[in-house]
């Protein structure tokens, strides 16, 4: 497998010392509703989240965007009345990237993604740090 965890859960078990945060995080806004979970290698969005079912105007043509499309085409969105469905659990490298293509449009992982208390990622990094 060249080094690829393949038959590695994408979100380690509370056990595991690879999960850097076992809090669930949420994000909402423009039509997505989604929650997740921040690992060492990034944040996994869960089954069942949804994306907006478009984009603003200034992130058209956006690489998030590009990255939906690919998304679905490869099977993991699929399109709903509500949005797009995840249809597994999907790895972003960033919050920000995994904000971008949930609400369609340009976004600040850091701050949209806020834990069952309203407090965003860097919030709750700054207190740890």
């Amino acid at each position: 497998s060249l080094g690829f965890p393949l038959f590695e859960p994408l979100i380690p078990s509370a056990k595991s010392s690879a999960s850097s945060d076992n809090e669930t995080w949420h994000l909402a806004g423009r039509g997505a509703k989604a929650t997740a979970t921040l690992t060492n290698e990034g944040i996994v969005v869960h089954k069942g989240s949804v994306c907006s079912k478009d984009f603003t105007p200034s992130a058209q043509g956006a690489y998030f965007e590009k990255r939906r499309e690919k998304m679905i085409a490869d099977g993991i969105l699929k399109a709903t009345e509500q949005g797009f469905v995840f249809l597994e659990d999907y790895r972003f490298r960033s919050p920000s990237g995994a904000a971008a293509v949930m609400s369609g449009r340009h976004a600040n992982g850091w701050i949209d993604w806020k834990n069952s208390e309203g407090k965003t990622l860097k919030e709750v990094k700054r207190s740890k740090d």
